[in-house]
Formats: C-alpha cells, structure tokens, sequence
C-alpha cells in the first residue's frame, strides 16, 4: 500500500512537473510570437526607410544635376565655401576670368584668386556704372 502511495506521488510529481514544462513552453511560444511579430513590423518598417532613402537618393541626383547644369550654364561667378572658408564649388565660367585652365587648379589657388575676381567684379561694376551715367 505505501509502496503504490509513493508511485501515485511520483505520477503526481511527474505529471506536476509535466504541466509546468507546458506552460513554460507555452510561454517561451508565446514570447516567440510576439517576438516574430516585432520583427516583422521591424523589417516593414526598415524597408519603407530604405525605399524612402532610394526616393530621396534619386531626388537628390536629378537635383544635382539642374543645380549643375545651371551652375555651368550661367555667365556670373559663383563660388561656394565650406564653414572653414575653403573652397568647395565654383562655376566653370570663373575661367573665363582667370588665367587657370581648370576648376580644379583655380580651387587649389583660390585664396590668391578671389582678390582678383573682386577686382573683376569691381572693374565690370565700374564700367557698367560709367556707361550707365552716360546715358
């Protein structure tokens, strides 16, 4: 009699044991789920970001290439600095101005060339003026 007592406690303590394990299990599914859903909208949601980023890229070149096509269009000088004053961008038709050959080499002597583009400019300033007044 005590000998199948103690099986039947066994069973119990088996089958108790058996039943927390489900419910562990449950929960760790259920914690799975809830995890695979996360990381579907994740994934949703890092796909319209990079979608959005491939709309803003083309956006960005086809700007590009109108702020190009009117920077190498226009007769003016134009000329763009970074924070530090140096010299990023400058219009093609500064050369003809300059006795430089290239954007490139009128960048690398921009400190020397900008004192001669602003005596350019004043003498092209200068000459309007007189022609102006003598009207």
């Amino acid at each position: 009699m005590k000998k199948l007592k103690r099986e039947k406690e066994i069973v119990q303590e088996k089958n108790t044991k058996i039943l927390e394990n489900e419910i562990k299990i449950k929960t760790q599914l259920e914690d799975l789920l809830t995890s695979e859903e996360e990381l579907r909208q994740n994934n949703e949601e890092l796909n319209a970001l990079v979608d959005n980023l491939e709309n803003q890229k083309e956006l960005t070149k086809e700007s590009e290439k109108k702020y190009k096509a009117v920077l190498t269009n226009m007769d003016d000088i134009f000329y763009r600095t970074d924070i530090n004053q140096n010299v990023i961008l400058v219009s093609p038709s500064a050369l003809q101005y300059t006795k430089f050959k290239t954007i490139k080499e009128l960048i690398s002597r921009f400190l020397l060339l900008q004192v001669h583009i602003l005596f350019m400019i004043k003498k092209v300033i200068y000459q309007e003026l007189k022609v102006f007044c003598e009207i």
